[in-house]
C-alpha cells in the first residue's frame, strides 16, 4: 500500500488497574502483529497513557478505514495475542472514539484539522 500519509487518534481505555500490565504487554509486541499491521498500511502507531485512559496516535498510508477494513480481512493474526489484549481493554463501544484533528503541525508548517 502506498499513497499519502494520514494521521488518525482513537481514544480507548484500560480496565480500571490494568494500565500496568498493559504497559508491560506492549513492551514485546510479538512480530507477527507488527508486519501484519505494516502490510495493512500502519507507518506509525504511537500509543499514549493518561490515568485508565490511551491515546493512540496512527499513521497510515491510504487512510485509517482501509487500514480496518485490510486489518479486518487478515483474520486473527495472533489469537492470544488478541485475546489477552481484549481481557485488559474496556468493552464499551463508547470508550473507543475515533477522534477529531483540531490542529497540526510538522516539517511542512501547520495546517488546520479537518470535519469528523
Amino acid at each position: 500500500m502506498g499513497g499519502i500519509v494520514e494521521s488518525f487518534g482513537r481514544r480507548t481505555r484500560v480496565r480500571p488497574g490494568l494500565a500496568a500490565e498493559y504497559v508491560r504487554i506492549h513492551s514485546a509486541t510479538p512480530p507477527s502483529v507488527e508486519t501484519a499491521l505494516r502490510r495493512c498500511g500502519v507507518i506509525r502507531w504511537q500509543i499514549w497513557l493518561d490515568g485508565d485512559t490511551l491515546f493512540h496516535s496512527i499513521d497510515t498510508t491510504g487512510g485509517y478505514d482501509r487500514m480496518v477494513e485490510a486489518i479486518t480481512s487478515l483474520g486473527p493474526i495472533d489469537p492470544a495475542w488478541d485475546e489477552r489484549i481484549a481481557s485488559l481493554l474496556d468493552s464499551d463501544p463508547g470508550s473507543d472514539t475515533k477522534l477529531s484533528l483540531v490542529w497540526a503541525m510538522d516539517e511542512h508548517g501547520q495546517r488546520p484539522g479537518r470535519e469528523r
